[in-house]
């Protein structure tokens, strides 16, 4: 614990979604950091899920039950999202997990303080989570299950300047709803963003890692290291644009 910590307040208020956006990106920031502030975030988590399931059995838990909860419906596994049936809600999930890298505690702290207020969202142009949790040590993000293909393999086919300003406005609304909120994505590529039928969606929000996918797209103060920003985020969403427009 530094002099620079948020207060156990400070942290409940981020969890519960009462922190304002600049102060929200602040705080999210130190918290990705601070071993003592993710468990921090785990005590809290931990006590909402409890006061949930006393009053609401029937909500979604942020739990580590993932092999009772979600059964896997593809058997190979070698998608990133692996669809799943919710056994607790029956419904059909996505289920994405993260690398062996990024797995343990910290990561499921971090993941809990960004996957609050992206799940309460609620945008047509951003994916849907509903759950993050921990399974044989992995974390996991359980999110809504969306049929289509990322922009990488949409652009694959010849589009029109009308097709592709259609695709990143949808885009652009979406990752403007999350700035708006106080949430930067950080990994902003065309393997980010879904088109579905005429629904184009943002999504990997929550895993902010850097990935050879991403890197091209990645802004100067990222490549130095540095915390992303919606600044960045902006700058690679213009790298996608032109990437689309130019094909190059």
């Amino acid at each position: 614990m530094t002099d620079l910590c948020p207060s156990e307040r400070d942290v409940d208020e981020f969890l519960s979604g009462g922190t304002a956006p600049p102060a929200r990106a602040r705080v999210a920031s130190h918290i990705d950091g601070c071993a003592h502030c993710q468990q921090t975030v785990l005590r809290l988590s931990r006590r909402f899920t409890r006061q949930r399931d006393d009053q609401a059995p029937a909500s979604p838990s942020t739990s580590a039950r993932a092999s009772v909860r979600y059964l896997l419906l593809d058997a190979d596994g070698s998608s990133a999202v692996q669809p799943a049936f919710d056994t607790l809600l029956e419904r059909k999930v996505g289920l994405r997990f993260l690398s062996e890298g990024r797995s343990g505690e910290a990561e499921l702290a971090r993941l809990l303080a960004d996957a609050g207020v992206i799940a309460r969202l609620s945008h047509p142009n951003v994916v849907t989570v509903h759950d993050v949790g921990l399974h044989e040590g992995r974390a996991f993000v359980a999110m809504e299950l969306v049929e289509g293909v990322t922009v990488d393999r949409w652009r694959q086919q010849p589009r029109s300047v009308r097709d592709v300003a259609r695709v990143m406005a949808g885009a652009a609304r979406g990752l403007a709803a999350a700035h708006a909120e106080g949430v930067v994505h950080g990994r902003i590529s065309p393997q980010a963003l879904l088109v579905s039928g005429a629904r184009v969606l943002v999504t990997g929000f929550g895993e902010s890692s850097a990935s050879q996918d991403d890197g091209p797209y990645r802004a100067p103060e990222v490549e130095r290291g540095q915390t992303p920003d919606a600044r960045s985020d902006v700058f690679a969403f213009c790298a996608v644009l032109y990437q689309l427009l130019y094909d190059q």
